[in-house]
């Protein structure tokens, strides 16, 4: 429908649908999200980035899944691409002409020169990983159960007595991890897999609770993947940031001084416009059916649309914000699916 503020409802038991044109849900009394039968409920572990909780604020994505002590918040970014095009495709007889004479010619080994190869023997173009965040929770802490709120886009781990929230702001260009009871270590691991592309190690630091990599890409692109951290009470807050030269020259400095700004609101701050952003969204439509799995099913798709699409972010991709997280380059049509 092209008004986004069209809204449908779904009666299947009284065999009746009442459309409401250029009316909000929240305004026919409707929920304003998902009910809390929706929310994924997975039981730990979680040893696959594609069986992982998905996050996402249309340009940053997270996948957020591990085991026991040990988390892991896949990290991605919509816009990172290496766009280096193999000299084959380049060739002016790279047409399907050629590929129709070849046929007729029945010299099989030549179309595998011309219109196999380059997609074997060259690793671009392809979507880049961002990286990883690993998080090593206290020995009293193991990860018991993974949940995701789609009223309000918050991921959580149930760790023992403690829990773990992770949202990336629909408000900010950044993530927020709260982590209750002891505080835990972390660390960045850079995206092994772009050896393949040539491109040299990032360069990696930290400085005092705040930590980095700044990767060199194809094309004159830097990107760098920056988290911070900060007890508060009994908590500890950490902001995350993947910035590349998109958003300016330096994205380093531009990483710390997000992380940094967002330490200083604090996880609750963060936390109310994304909440009001989530739930604007979802006060634009709904659609209800008595079938607990179709629903779930339905409400899961919309969340992925407001999670990996958003106003100024790079239209949706194969992988939306989540690419593969398994050692190597993301397949050609991989994405993130979620098993329910």
């Amino acid at each position: 429908m092209k008004n986004p503020t069209n809204c449908i409802t779904v009666l299947a038991a009284a065999s009746l649908i009442n459309l409401a044109v250029g009316t909000g849900a929240a305004e026919l009394g409707m929920p304003d999200g998902p009910s809390a039968a929706s929310n994924l409920e997975l039981t730990a572990p979680i040893d696959r980035w594609d069986e992982a909780i998905p996050l996402g604020n249309g340009l940053m994505g997270g996948l957020l899944w591990g085991a026991g002590q040990n988390l892991k918040l896949s990290l991605d970014r919509g816009d990172l691409w290496d766009l280096r095009t193999p000299e084959t495709i380049l060739r002016k007889d790279w047409t399907y002409a050629t590929i129709k004479r070849l046929v007729a010619e029945k010299n099989q080994a030549k179309l595998i020169e011309l219109f196999d190869k380059p997609y074997i023997d060259f690793p671009y173009p392809t979507k880049i990983p961002a990286g990883r965040l690993e998080l090593t929770l206290a020995g009293s802490q193991s990860a018991r159960s993974f949940s995701l709120d789609l009223r309000t886009a918050v991921g959580r781990v149930k760790a023992g007595e403690d829990t773990v929230e992770v949202f990336f702001s629909a408000a900010e260009p950044v993530a927020m991890i709260r982590i209750s009871g002891p505080e835990p270590k972390w660390r960045i691991v850079p995206p092994a897999s772009l050896k393949r592309l040539g491109y040299a190690p990032p360069q990696t630091g930290s400085d005092g609770a705040t930590s980095w990599s700044l990767q060199q890409a194809s094309g004159g692109l830097q990107y760098a993947v920056v988290v911070a951290g900060r007890r508060v009470g009994n908590s500890t807050q950490i902001a995350i940031s993947a910035t590349s030269t998109a958003d300016g020259p330096d994205p380093l400095e531009l990483g710390r001084k997000r992380v940094a700004a967002a330490l200083d609101a604090g996880y609750e701050q963060m936390l109310k416009p994304h909440t009001k952003w989530w739930r604007q969204f979802w006060s634009k439509s709904s659609v209800q059916v008595p079938d607990a799995a179709i629903q779930q099913h339905y409400d899961l798709v919309q969340y992925f649309y407001g999670a990996a699409s958003r106003r100024g972010a790079p239209p949706i991709p194969l992988q939306g914000v989540w690419t593969a997280d398994e050692g190597s380059l993301p397949r050609p049509g991989t994405a993130i699916i979620t098993t329910i």
